[in-house]
C-alpha cells in the first residue's frame, strides 16, 4: 500500500512540476564557478532555445580551488567576476529532450588576486581575464523545455586567450602553468527555472 501511495505521489508531483507542454519562455537562477546568474530563455521550437544570462561573483576566497598552483608559501586567492552571455541550446535527439548541445559567447571579466605571504612581507599578483568576447561550448542535461518548474545541469568549457598575469616575478610562471589560470575554463552550472 505504501509503495502504491509513493508511486502515485511521485507521478502527481511530476505531472505538476514537469509538464510535457513546451513553454514559450523560461526564467531561472543559476549557480556556477563564475557566480550566480539570472537566465532568460526563449524557446524557438522543441529543438532550439536561445538563452540570455547575466551573472557575477562578489570577491570571494577561492584558494581551495587552485589546488594545483605550485607556490610553496602560504597564499590566498581572491576572485570576482561580472559577465553576460548569449547561448543557443540545440536538442539533437528526438527522444531525449533532456539533453542539449550548447554554444555561445560571453562578455565581461574575471579578476583574480593572489596574495603570497612571506616571513616579513606579502607579494600580490593579479591574473585578470579581460578579453572580450569569449566562446563557450558544452552540454546541458535536465527537464528540457517544460512548463512549470524545471532544472538543468550544464557542463562545458569557456575558451579564452588566458589571463594577463602581473606580479613581482617569482611566481609568475607557476601561475601561468596552473590549470586554474589556463585559457580553457571548465564550467559546471546548476539552474532552477520556471517555464511559462
Amino acid at each position: 500500500m505504501r509503495k502504491l501511495f509513493f508511486t502515485i505521489l511521485i507521478g502527481f508531483i511530476s505531472s505538476i512540476s514537469f509538464s510535457q507542454e513546451m513553454p514559450e519562455y523560461t526564467i531561472g537562477l543559476g549557480l556556477s564557478p563564475f557566480g550566480g546568474s539570472l537566465n532568460y530563455t526563449y524557446h524557438k521550437s522543441q529543438k532550439t532555445s536561445i538563452n540570455v544570462a547575466v551573472g557575477g561573483l562578489i570577491e570571494s576566497d577561492l584558494s581551495d580551488f587552485a589546488s594545483d598552483l605550485e607556490i610553496d608559501d602560504d597564499f590566498v586567492l581572491k576572485s570576482s567576476s561580472g559577465w553576460m552571455g548569449i547561448f543557443v541550446h540545440h536538442r539533437p535527439f528526438e527522444n531525449a529532450q533532456w539533453a542539449a548541445f550548447v554554444t555561445g559567447f560571453g562578455v565581461g571579466f574575471i579578476e583574480n588576486t593572489i596574495e603570497v605571504s612571506h616571513d616579513n612581507h606579502m607579494d600580490v599578483y593579479t591574473a585578470h581575464y579581460k578579453e572580450n568576447p569569449v566562446g563557450y561550448v558544452g552540454w546541458t542535461f535536465g527537464s528540457g523545455p517544460t512548463k512549470g518548474f524545471n532544472y538543468s545541469l550544464d557542463l562545458g568549457m569557456l575558451y579564452t586567450s588566458g589571463p594577463t598575469i602581473v606580479g613581482p616575478g617569482e611566481h609568475n610562471d607557476a601561475i601561468a602553468e596552473s590549470f586554474y589560470f589556463s585559457n580553457a575554463l571548465p564550467n559546471i552550472q546548476v539552474t532552477l527555472g520556471y517555464g511559462f
